[in-house]
């Protein structure tokens, strides 16, 4: 799914907003997650999961080709984690073979 697809799923009953408008509400949402991600920042989405931003520390590879060691530099990651109630719903033979659920 894309921005685009998102803005033309973007209905409200009774209001007739015009398709750029909707554009651009859904890239202003959008900004406002990447800002606060960008500024070290938590966006958690109810219902939906958490986005946060991982720093994960210097690591040593080994460069198959040349025989050497070589340095993979620390870098952030952006991590995603879905919401209890979402996890069921992605994964729904899950809890009818162990019939446990978070509650």
């Amino acid at each position: 799914m894309t921005k685009k697809d998102i803005v033309e799923k973007l209905d409200i009953p009774g209001m007739k907003i015009p398709w750029i408008k909707k554009m651009e509400i859904v890239t202003k949402v959008f900004d406002i997650i990447k800002e606060e991600l960008l500024a070290g920042g938590k966006v958690t989405i109810v219902g939906l999961g958490k986005f946060e931003v991982r720093q994960h520390n210097e690591k040593h590879g080994w460069n198959m080709k040349e025989n050497k060691p070589y340095r993979i530099p620390p870098m952030k990651h952006l991590r995603f984690i879905e919401a209890r109630t979402l996890k069921p719903l992605l994964n729904p033979e899950l809890e009818k073979k162990n019939g446990k659920g978070r509650k």
